[in-house]
């Protein structure tokens, strides 16, 4: 009987821990979590470097999901809440040598978090982006702009190690002087255009974007850690399937070893029968 109770124990453990008070996702389209941290930066030129993070949703049937955790005491202009920020600003992290060939590494380990909803087709069509402009300041509070790279949410559920590559604008030799005794440095007008591999024209026809005469230069890479929760009605239908086919197959082997029990008390009472029998008429 010790197997049977074990079982049914089982079953009773996971029903409890289940439960039935999930937030279930919409009919149409799904929820999207996504949780992590902005861990480190390597291989820039420069000391003293922050991050700047601006997120941007690629279309209307995109949107920031905040009913799943609304708290009343929040106010709109309260920034203690680091879900779906849409601009961020890391602290300051000097460099330090890192590994045998001693390159300059900052650490970091700033938290970054979205709730988002979509609908079905968004969710397999373009996703979120994420600007990340490396900036440093000087000890004579002089700022430039190291590099510029976008960060892609991915579109499949799991655990991401992400590196991104950055590069900045490079305009000239007076330039790069003025840059490097003076401060500043070349600005995109706007970085998101260097996002997009396309455009559209007059027509509404696809085309490539032409970046020639565009000058930049490689810089170093940030590297995030994030875990992406993807939750739309059509997995959670399927997730369902699941946990009750591994319920009635837990069922099914839960009966088959109560007939076999039994079949075996059977033969235990048959035996002793046997057993007995002759030692009473002797």
């Amino acid at each position: 009987m010790a197997d049977i109770a074990f079982i049914q124990k089982e079953i009773e453990l996971r029903q409890n821990l289940a439960g039935n008070q999930f937030i279930t996702p919409d009919p149409k389209g799904g929820k999207v979590y996504i949780m992590g941290e902005l861990t480190s930066a390597k291989n820039f030129e420069e000391d003293n470097i922050y991050i700047f993070l601006e997120t941007r949703l690629p279309s209307d049937e995109w949107e920031y999901n905040t009913e799943d955790y609304d708290d009343p005491r929040i106010q709109p202009e309260d920034e203690s809440d680091l879900i779906n920020r849409t601009h961020s600003i890391t602290q300051t992290s000097r460099s330090i040598p890192f590994g045998d060939k001693r390159k300059p590494i900052s650490y970091f380990s700033f938290p970054v978090a979205w709730s988002l909803r979509a609908s079905d087709q968004a969710l397999l069509s373009e996703w979120p982006k994420v600007l990340v402009q490396v900036n440093s300041c000087d000890a004579w509070g002089k700022h430039k702009i190291l590099g510029y790279g976008f960060l892609e949410f991915p579109a499949m559920p799991g655990f991401y190690q992400i590196s991104i590559p950055t590069c900045r604008p490079v305009e000239n030799l007076y330039g790069e002087v003025h840059s490097f005794y003076l401060g500043g440095s070349v600005r995109v007008e706007d970085p998101w255009e260097m996002a997009n591999s396309f455009a559209l024209n007059e027509i509404g026809e696809k085309s490539q974007v032409n970046r020639y005469g565009f000058r930049t230069q490689s810089g170093g890479k940030v590297n995030f850690q994030l875990n992406v929760v993807i939750q739309t009605n059509a997995e959670l239908l399927k997730q369902v399937e699941i946990v009750e086919g591994i319920n009635r197959k837990q069922k099914k082997e839960l009966k088959w070893k109560r007939e076999q029990r039994k079949k075996q008390q059977i033969i235990n009472r048959e035996g002793e029968k046997r057993t007995v029998g002759p030692m009473g008429r002797g």
